[in-house]
């Protein structure tokens, strides 16, 4: 018995070893694109997707690139634009999905579908609808889209206390008194301009 523990052992250091060694065959991080958003927008005859990436280039942690791409339906959009990048994409990170202004039922559980699918994305990933005030088309304006809408996302978390510890609930008062000061100076130094 003792024996066959020994090999085993020896059978998974191994495999582990070469694991390690070899990357399990993946491809690292650095030459992948890594996806932080996909914009879906309806066009007169198909579908627009626009990926938005970090930009590992750049000295700015906040800078982002997109790649955009178009197809008769949202999948062939999303590859398309997969098409465009310049490594493979990662999805791992993603935690934003912008569907299209107007976007039915169907197509919102097709889009769902497709996220889970093809994107595998992180556990927590936020979906906002695209106002149909935006200005067409968006890639430019992707960037600013997405800082807004986390923006969004997180006054609209910090709005719901939590329901954990009394030390949760302090931390998280903290931090929204905090936001609410910050928000006030705002309009202070605004109304200040306005005056002058």
């Amino acid at each position: 018995m003792a024996g066959i523990m020994h090999k085993t052992s020896r059978l998974m250091a191994a495999v582990l070893l070469g694991c390690l060694l070899a990357g399990c065959g993946g491809q690292l991080l650095s030459h992948r694109e890594i996806v932080r958003a996909v914009f879906f927008t309806a066009q007169d005859v198909g579908y627009t997707v626009t990926l938005l990436t970090s930009d590992q280039q750049s000295e700015d942690s906040a800078a982002c690139k997109t790649f955009t791409g178009s197809g008769a339906t949202c999948a062939a959009a999303w590859n398309a634009a997969a098409q465009t990048t310049n490594g493979q994409p990662f999805y791992g990170l993603m935690d934003l999905a912008v569907l299209p202004a107007g976007c039915s039922w169907p197509l919102a559980e097709e889009i769902a579908q497709l996220l889970q699918s093809t994107a595998r994305p992180a556990p927590e990933i936020a979906v906002f609808v695209l106002d149909s005030a935006v200005q067409m088309p968006i890639q430019d304006q992707t960037p600013t889209l997405y800082e807004n809408l986390k923006a969004l996302e997180e006054k609209q978390r910090m709005e719901q206390m939590p329901k954990g510890s009394i030390h949760e609930r302090l931390a998280w008062g903290i931090k929204k008194s905090e936001m609410e000061n910050q928000q006030r100076k705002k309009n202070k130094i605004k109304n200040r301009g306005m005056e002058r």
